[in-house]
């Protein structure tokens, strides 16, 4: 489980790189959830506050796209209902899946 880890990984150090050679230390059949706050649910406000956090925290943060958070997943199975705002997957209750966010999340499995 990769959840509230990856955005503090900076593009530089390849965070895609650093979770495929994860997954390949796994047997097969092994399942892995991330999180990832996003750049593109609301970009503004995105950007409100990844600059905040990053003025606040000795660590700096990186907030992702869509397209950035799906390429952590590649090579694997992505459940449905694949990368999504995490609300929207699996909702306990409909309304649930309504409610805001700027975060993506998706759970994948190696064959």
């Amino acid at each position: 489980m990769l959840i509230a880890v990856l955005h503090c990984i900076p593009d530089a150090d390849e965070p895609a790189r650093i979770v495929a050679r994860l997954m390949e230390a796994v047997p097969a059949g092994s399942f892995l959830a991330v999180s990832q706050p996003a750049s593109d649910l609301d970009p503004e406000r995105a950007a409100e506050v990844e600059a905040s956090l990053n003025q606040m925290m000795p660590v700096k943060v990186t907030f992702r796209s869509h397209q950035g958070v799906s390429g952590f997943l590649d090579g694997l199975d992505i459940l449905e209902p694949g990368v999504v705002p995490i609300p929207r997957w699996r909702p306990a209750a409909p309304a649930d899946a309504d409610l805001p966010t700027i975060m993506w999340g998706g759970v994948a499995r190696k064959s």
